[in-house]
Order: C-alpha cells, then sequence, then structure tokens
C-alpha cells in the first residue's frame, strides 16, 4: 500500500514502537500495521505485525464463552460502546440482576434513574463496559472526564463514542505537549485539552483555550504561580468544571448528581469545599477553573447551597482515591456520602494480583525483547508496601536465581504507625 508523503515524514521523525503503531492508527486503522524491524532490537528480521482495530473491535463485538457459545447480552441501548460490555461476565450478571430482568427478559428497576453521572475513569474497554451498565441503570446523562495517560488509547477508543449523542454523553481527556526550554525545572510536561476528542454539544463547548492558558501559566490570574499545573492539579481543574456544570443541569432538570471515579480527583476538593464553606466563586478560584457565567448563574452563590439535595455521593475504585478521602475521614467526620471497593478483598487480592501479573509479563517481554530476563538481574521495588508492590516481590521472589541478593523493597510506609486489629479485615490477618 503506497503510503502518503505526510506519513513518510513522519514516519521518519518517529523514534519510538508506540510512535509508529500510533502513526499507523493514524494513517490507516483498517490495515495490517507494519512497524520497523529495526526498532524491535532484534525480536523479528523483518517487519513485525501488529492486529489491526478492526479485529480488535470485532473480537470484543463477539466474544465466546468457555463453553464456544456466543455472549449474548439484552440491553435498552445499542450504542457501539456496549458491544466492550460483552466480555464483562460479572458485570452483566449485576446488570440484569438490579434491572430486575426475569425469564430472558429486561426489568423495569432503573435505580439510577434521573441521576447524572459524572466520571472520571481510564480510557479502554472496561471503562466503556462500566458506563454501560450505570446507563441501563438510568444513568443516561454523562459528563465523563477520562484519564489519559497514553495517546493511542484515545485513537483506538474515541471513535466508539460518535453514535452516542452528545446532549447525553459529555467527553474530554488531557494530553500533553512538550515543554521545550522548560523541560529541566518541568519534566512533568504541559498538558493541554485534546482538541479531536472533546464531545460537547455546539450549545455548550467545552473552552478549551481557557484551560491550556491555565494548565501552561499564561492565565496568572486564574494560575497565579504562572507555572505549568501538575497532572493532578490540571485533571481537577477539568473535573470540577465539568462537575460544576452536572450540578447546574441536575438543578434544572430535577436529577441528582453522582461522581464515579477512578483516582481521588472530584470527592477530596468537594468535601474540603464543603467544610470550608466556600463560595462557588472561590470553588473556581481555588481549583483554577475557567469561568462559566451561564452555569454560575443557575447556582446559588454558596457551594453548599449549590450542591445540596443534588449530589448524591461519590464511588471510588482506586487507593489511592481511597486514602485521599481517608485522610479525611481520620480527622473530622466527611461531609460527603462515599461508597469504596478500594480495600475490598475482591481489589485487593483477585484484581491486585491479575494486574501484578500483566506488569511482571510486561517487564519481562520487554527485557526479552533485547536479549535478556529477570532472572538474573538485580531488581528495586519502589511501593514494596503497596498492595501491588507487596504482591510483586512475592511473584519476583519465585522468579529470581537469588531473591535474597537480588531482590530489595524500598517503600515509606516503613515509618507508618501499624495498622489499628479492628481495622484489618478477616481475610487480611
Amino acid at each position: 500500500m503506497k503510503k502518503s508523503k505526510r506519513y513518510m515524514q513522519k514516519k521518519q521523525q518517529a523514534d519510538s514502537p508506540v510512535e509508529h503503531l500510533a502513526l499507523a492508527v493514524e494513517e490507516k486503522s483498517d490495515t495490517v500495521m507494519n512497524i520497523d524491524s529495526g526498532i524491535q532490537h532484534g525480536v523479528v528480521q523483518s517487519a513485525r505485525h501488529i492486529i489491526n482495530m478492526d479485529l480488535l473491535k470485532k473480537k470484543l463485538q463477539n466474544p465466546k464463552k468457555d463453553s464456544g457459545a456466543a455472549v449474548e447480552v439484552k440491553t435498552r441501548e445499542d450504542y457501539e460502546i456496549y458491544s466492550c460490555l460483552k466480555a464483562m461476565p460479572h458485570c452483566i450478571r449485576s446488570m440484569e440482576v438490579s434491572r430486575g430482568d426475569k425469564d430472558g427478559n429486561i426489568g423495569t428497576n432503573m435505580p439510577l434513574n434521573d441521576t447524572i453521572c459524572v466520571a472520571v475513569h481510564h480510557l479502554d474497554d472496561k471503562s466503556y463496559g462500566g458506563l454501560c451498565v450505570l446507563r441501563e441503570w438510568g444513568a443516561t446523562e454523562m459528563f465523563n472526564i477520562f484519564v489519559g495517560y497514553n495517546p493511542l488509547q484515545s485513537k483506538i477508543w474515541r471513535g466508539m463514542l460518535n453514535d452516542i449523542p452528545d446532549e447525553l454523553f459529555h467527553a474530554c481527556i488531557l494530553e500533553t505537549i512538550p515543554n521545550g526550554e522548560s523541560a529541566p525545572d518541568w519534566a512533568e510536561g504541559i498538558y493541554h485539552i485534546a482538541r479531536d476528542f472533546n464531545k460537547f454539544p455546539a450549545s455548550s463547548e467545552l473552552p478549551s483555550d481557557a484551560f491550556d492558558k491555565i494548565f501552561d501559566g499564561t492565565d496568572k490570574l486564574k494560575n497565579p504561580s504562572g507555572k505549568p499545573l501538575s497532572f493532578l492539579n490540571a485533571q481537577r481543574s477539568l473535573c470540577a468544571y465539568n462537575f460544576l456544570r452536572a450540578i447546574a443541569r441536575g438543578k434544572a432538570e430535577n436529577k441528582k448528581v453522582f461522581v464515579w471515579e477512578d483516582g481521588g480527583y472530584l470527592n477530596p476538593i468537594i468535601d474540603q469545599s464543603i467544610e470550608d464553606n466556600l463560595t462557588v466563586a472561590q470553588f473556581r478560584s481555588l481549583y483554577m477553573i475557567p469561568d462559566d457565567p451561564e452555569t454560575d448563574s443557575q447556582l446559588p452563590e454558596s457551594f453548599v447551597k449549590a450542591i445540596e439535595n443534588i449530589f448524591v455521593g461519590t464511588v471510588e475504585l482506586t487507593r489511592n482515591g481511597y486514602d485521599m478521602s481517608a485522610v479525611i475521614a481520620a480527622s473530622r467526620a466527611m461531609n460527603t456520602r462515599f461508597f469504596s471497593i478500594a480495600a475490598s478483598y475482591e481489589k485487593i487480592m483477585l484484581e491486585g494480583d491479575s494486574i501484578t501479573l500483566a506488569c511482571i509479563d510486561a517487564l519481562s517481554q520487554v527485557l526479552y525483547s533485547t536479549g535478556s530476563s529477570l532472572r538474573n538481574r538485580n531488581v528495586l521495588v519502589m511501593g514494596a508496601r503497596g498492595n501491588l508492590g507487596r504482591l510483586s516481590v512475592g511473584h519476583l521472589a519465585n522468579i529470581l536465581e537469588n531473591a535474597e541478593k537480588q531482590l530489595w523493597g524500598c517503600d515509606l510506609k516503613l515509618n507508618w504507625p501499624k495498622s489499628m486489629p479492628e481495622t484489618i479485615p478477616e481475610w487480611a490477618e
């Protein structure tokens, strides 16, 4: 297949497998993508073939049960992202039970009816599947702020959102741009809004330019430091803007609002803002949120009054987010309803182990590609007392030739006080 001049120019500039793969996706997603053998460090002698995106989507849309039978899912909606749900049997079962399905018929229960969801999540098929379940339970109006670490994910998954009406599914994501001469002082990069990902109604577009000026320090009125924001602060600014919009819509439509997040971006600042009795204007100022006169005109001046009887609470999935709110709960009574699965048996013992094995496998594959292996290397596990770190140490001890001499762990938790006996679940004793 003949490639465009632009493709060849960009190909010469690409210097990593990820860049080559992203370029291939951008150029032509329905063909087999070739990655130059020269960047594979001797893995293969000829071009390495990567499965094209159409095949990936077909696999998602037509998963098989262990018996080989096709997975069937009955849903009220039929948007493309529902294909992701087919590979999530536990989510399907939970969805069916809560809907009150019976004898193969969709039930009438809609526990989240008249509820708006503000979702802060990673961008992948599992997140899409989870959003589908929430929609089937009635939360069909969504403000989605995806967490973007890998720009390739945006190219893979953004197209699946096109058939959902913008009014029902808002979406945005951050991406980084090179920061040039400031790199030595700010190696993290400068964040900005990924314009080609935005999904908003024409009547309420995201103020991307205003966000970018805050993120890079140009808007010194909103960002007095004049320095680029960290990822946490940039993400919180973006999340809080959408949260206020959701609250305004909830007030206008007599609906509730809940947060479904993966990382502690919103609940800690909502809870603290209630504690400090901030105004909506002070909330915007403190968290460097762009002005939105139309939204603020629909809300009371007080932040507490603005969310009163509208904000239901937060469901948090990560340990990081759990710890952020747990710190608050340890010092005072929380002002928000907060539910987390981060310290559950399923999250810690089952999902944690699967993630750990996947990470070690990925690391092993990288080493294999250079002709090396883990077995004879020295390994330092940072965060060795955390959930994934602890599990990593256990698996690495079985992989290394001599774990006593080759394996080290480092963690700030060594200085933490011991947990109180009543805080330790029976399965962890």
